[in-house]
């Protein structure tokens, strides 16, 4: 057996384009000569619950008890008040045809709310059965093996047996890798190794992925051992050079383990071993490699890639990040040269027509660079869109420019627009300047997507109302509006000097669950959570064309009704 490794991304995660962790690990260990495949088995595992699970799903949901039951959130995308109008929204699924290649290749044809209705279908089944499950209130002890029985599936394990993982295994591989992005995707790959351990004891099982440094942070050292029952090494960080020296150690003999950084081990006398940090020079690192992934699987309807032009976060101080520190504050940036060089290679090479910059938000100047750059190589064959921070540096020639070169969509994370929480939650933005460059884009052509939190710690109900209506004064330069509930992550700032940001007390089985109080007096968190259900929430709904990042970018507003209504099964 010539391969390496084998890198797998499990379920769940997004289904409209492939996510950038396995691409990158991939493109750098291929550059140093390892033979690595990528498998995509959360796209693989959508698609096959679709299909075997999808009209049956549909069917459940006209049933009055069952649509009666369902989140606000979901009866909101569907636009539908009860079973009866939702039946006749759905009258345009027929039989059979529920499918995420229905989607793919009518997306043209049906109209926004025919689209939104199938994404919100779509997220129905593939999510909230495993949000159902029970699980949450045993994080707190990190009651693993409980865990896994509760998101165990005959399918979710048949996605795996029926993959060409286990073929690998009996042709000689012996080192598999899981990248997991958020503790869904964790649990999915503690059953997978557990599966394989059982069948294939000899196979060495690497965990990391973003979440990881999370789960290191937030769970106690005797309980991190049980993850070591299943997997032999966690990568706590980035994974290029841990990933290098695990294959020359594991299949070489070359080195040793306390030499390799950001690896997590048990040694010889059962104790967890967390070796030192250490960051990529991300410049020298080379474009992402997509060779072993199937773009047909993944719902968008045309070829979109995902690019990183920096690692870590520029600005790094928000207080309610969860991201690990040493991400947030070790910012690194390849130069405008390097990424228009990259750019066009992947477009060489794949054809994509779109980019999807993946960074936590590009700096106004260094956009300005990479419009330069791509300026002067005449790349414009590219459509994109990226993540930004409200900035007073943007101005009309650069939005312009962008735009030119195939900007479509930019997405700012603005969470409030209330001045005292504001500078509570150190965001380092202005009200003017949301205004202003929500404004500024809009003309020019470049939507705007905008996050929003609700709830903040000590946030009082007419500070809602005051974003509730900054909300409808900036409505005509949005397309889209992502909120939510405010979460008290473990790993954040607030939770770990909680009297800085008023909060009294808080619940470790819930990150909704808190007490807090403005100037002495209690915030009642059972009123804030109905004026999110009842005023803010459905706002949101009726300020954005999708809550999905993907649809906005592609449909434009003329398409909103469709030329002809030939759809393909």
């Amino acid at each position: 057996m010539d391969m390496d490794l084998l890198l797998i991304s499990p379920p769940y995660w997004d289904f409209y384009s492939p996510f950038l962790a396995l691409p990158s690990l991939s493109g750098f260990l291929r550059s140093k000569g390892f033979a690595v495949r990528q498998l995509d088995l959360n796209i693989v595992h959508f698609n096959r619950m679709i299909d075997k699970q999808g009209d049956a799903i549909l069917k459940e949901l006209q049933n009055d008890h069952v649509y009666d039951g369902l989140d606000t959130a979901y009866k909101n995308v569907f636009k539908a008040n009860d079973a009866k109008e939702f039946t006749r929204k759905s009258a345009f699924i027929q039989p059979g045809q529920l499918s995420g290649q229905f989607l793919k290749k009518n997306f043209y044809q049906f109209t926004l709310d025919e689209i939104n209705f199938l994404d919100g279908i779509f997220h129905y089944i593939y999510f909230n059965q495993l949000y159902k499950k029970n699980y949450w209130d045993k994080l707190a002890e990190f009651e693993l093996d409980s865990i896994m029985e509760e998101v165990s599936s005959e399918l979710l394990t048949d996605t795996l047996l029926g993959n060409e993982c286990m073929t690998l295994i009996q042709q000689g591989l012996r080192l598999i890798g899981f990248s997991s992005t958020s503790f869904d995707q964790f649990i999915v790959s503690c059953i997978y190794a557990r599966m394989i351990k059982r069948i294939h004891p000899e196979v060495k099982i690497i965990f990391g992925g973003s979440y990881i440094p999370v789960l290191v942070k937030t769970v106690r050292p005797d309980k991190q051992k049980k993850i070591f029952d299943l997997c032999d090494y966690i990568v706590n960080g980035e994974g290029e050079t841990a990933l290098e020296l695990i294959i020359q150690y594991t299949s070489k003999g070359q080195g040793e383990l306390a030499d390799i950084p950001n690896l997590c081990f048990m040694d010889s006398s059962g104790q967890v071993v967390h070796n030192a940090a250490k960051f990529e020079n991300f410049q020298q690192l080379p474009e992402p490699d997509f060779n072993d992934l199937d773009f047909e699987l993944y719902l968008m309807p045309e070829i979109m890639l995902p690019y990183q032009s920096s690692r870590g976060c520029f600005w790094g101080h928000c207080t309610f990040c969860d991201h690990d520190a040493n991400y947030r504050y070790n910012f690194r940036s390849k130069t405008a040269e390097t990424v228009v060089e990259n750019l066009a290679a992947l477009k060489k090479k794949y054809n994509n027509q779109h980019i999807q910059f993946v960074d936590e938000a590009i700096k106004p100047e260094k956009l300005k660079e990479i419009v330069a750059e791509m300026e002067a190589r005449e790349l414009n064959s590219l459509d994109w869109m990226y993540y930004s921070r409200i900035s007073g540096e943007y101005t009309d020639d650069l939005v312009q420019r962008a735009r030119a070169l195939g900007c479509r969509l930019v997405l700012f994370g603005v969470e409030t627009f209330n001045l005292r929480l504001i500078k509570m939650i150190r965001k380092g933005i202005s009200e003017k300047n949301i205004s202003k460059n929500l404004s500024m884009f809009s003309k020019f052509g470049i939507k705007n997507i905008i996050w929003m939190i609700c709830g903040f710690p000590s946030q009082r109900e007419e500070e809602i109302w005051y974003d509730i209506d900054k909300l409808k004064e900036n409505s005509p330069n949005l397309k889209g509006v992502f909120a939510g509930l405010y979460r008290l992550e473990r790993n954040c700032d607030m939770y770990s000097a909680p009297g800085k940001f008023n909060i009294i007390d808080s619940d470790p089985d819930n990150p909704y669950i808190f007490k807090s109080h403005y100037n002495g007096e209690l915030i009642d968190q059972n009123q804030i959570f109905s004026l999110y259900k009842q005023e803010y929430a459905p706002l949101v709904s009726e300020l954005s064309r999708s809550h999905n990042r993907y649809i906005i970018y592609f449909r434009q507003e003329e398409q909103d009704e469709p030329l002809e209504r030939g759809l393909s099964k």
